[in-house]
């Protein structure tokens, strides 16, 4: 007598919801300009306070908040701007993850979506950004995204994804952020390319934490060759400033 056979029907797939944890060490630009930061060396925590300052860069009019505290749910976002009037106009989901499948991407998206007629309704949310630590290269991924655009769209939200590529773009506008979360040779690296005015914070030759090592060494150099050369050469230095001084003069 043959038995049959049970069916058994699969538990609906999760989503990953737990933290990276940050890596060891942050690992150097393996080219002369590597374009790409490594968000996921960061881990989970920072990269959310990567959002977090990348909103205050975006939307300087919002006060950015993390979203994260013990015990209390967070409706699909790790990060809100809010306005004056104190609402969320600016929401992020950050996900940071050396792969991120499809399936997921849609999963992630709807712990956001499945909660607008509940804790978002009334709230007056304008921006849904889905922040990622992967290039955006997958079609399935950017066909999840259309989707919800056109969905969101028709609620008033306007839809974003910041994959890595232009999350290091928007680093590399502020030196100051790459060396917090990284470190010098990847200012060097996003730095390089960029037409900076050296009054300012992103173009400065030195990191705001103060010179390195390399740094202080260039300065003392500079400094004996400047000194060097006025000790050297005092009387020529003499014969300049008189010359200077008949050219000025009455004639």
């Amino acid at each position: 007598m043959s038995g049959r056979k049970k069916s058994r029907t699969k538990a609906p797939q999760e989503p990953r919801r737990n933290d990276t944890p940050a890596a060891d060490t942050i690992p150097t630009p393996s080219l002369k300009r590597n374009s790409v930061l490594p968000l996921v060396d960061i881990g989970s925590r920072a990269f959310e306070e990567v959002c977090r300052d990348l909103m205050r860069q975006s939307y300087p009019d919002l006060r950015p908040v993390m979203k994260r505290r013990g015990g209390q749910a967070q409706f699909g976002v790790d990060v809100e701007g809010f306005n004056d009037l104190q609402e969320p106009e600016v929401v992020v989901s950050a996900k940071c993850y050396k792969d991120i499948e499809a399936w997921e991407f849609r999963a992630w998206i709807e712990d956001f979506t499945k909660h607008l007629d509940g804790h978002w309704k009334g709230k007056d949310v304008r921006e849904f950004i889905i922040a990622v630590s992967i290039e955006r290269d997958n079609d399935d991924i950017n066909d999840a995204a259309r989707e919800l655009a056109r969905d969101l769209k028709v609620r008033g939200i306007t839809f974003r994804i910041w994959d890595s590529v232009e999350i290091s773009e928007m680093l590399g506008k502020d030196p100051r952020l790459v060396d917090r979360y990284f470190n010098e040779a990847w200012v060097r690296a996003l730095s390089s390319g960029f037409d900076a005015d050296p009054t300012s914070g992103a173009g400065a030759l030195f990191s705001t934490r103060g010179i390195s090592a390399s740094q202080g060494a260039i300065l003392t150099q500079l400094e004996s060759l400047y000194v060097g050369s006025t000790r050297c050469c005092p009387r020529r230095w003499r014969r300049r400033s008189q010359t200077s001084a008949g050219a000025s003069g009455p004639r």
